[in-house]
């Protein structure tokens, strides 16, 4: 499998764009609406493709003092639970740290909690709803050095 990041107006980024519209918003009306927040545009988009085709992606935007935000981290079913979710988390984190990113945060799905902890991602505040789907999020931070 090949990571790398790509640009809006790529093929591989058209299909990771796909592949979150399936896995977070495919009953919603306004789906392309919804993943065209105000991160798109300004974010760094990492995909994993085997044979052309991505299996998996991940969004890194960059914030004000230094403060990466990572989101849309999406697998095929086919691939998840085969490392592919840890590869993306790694290159993202990565590219924090070439950024010189000191803090990264996240909000991460209830039911994913455990993944991120194995990152030393640290939870934060109390459980909410995601304002865009309603499924239960928590709030995680990260510290680099």
């Amino acid at each position: 499998m090949k990571s790398k990041f790509v640009c809006l107006n790529s093929e591989l980024y058209n299909q990771a764009f796909q592949l979150r519209k399936k896995l977070f918003f495919k009953d919603f009306s306004n789906a392309d609406e919804l993943l065209k927040d105000d991160f798109e545009k300004n974010s760094y988009h990492l995909v994993i493709e085997r044979n052309t085709i991505v299996v998996g992606t991940g969004r890194l935007t960059i914030i004000e003092d230094n403060i990466g935000v990572i989101s849309q981290m999406a697998i095929t079913t086919d691939f998840q639970r085969q490392g592919v979710g840890r590869k993306i988390m790694a290159l993202l984190l990565e590219k924090c740290s070439e950024l010189k990113v000191t803090k990264v945060i996240l909000s991460a799905r209830i039911t994913a909690l455990s993944f991120y902890e194995n990152f030393d991602f640290e939870v934060i505040g109390k459980v909410y709803p995601s304002k865009k789907t309603g499924v239960l999020h928590q709030q995680m931070q990260l510290l680099l050095k």
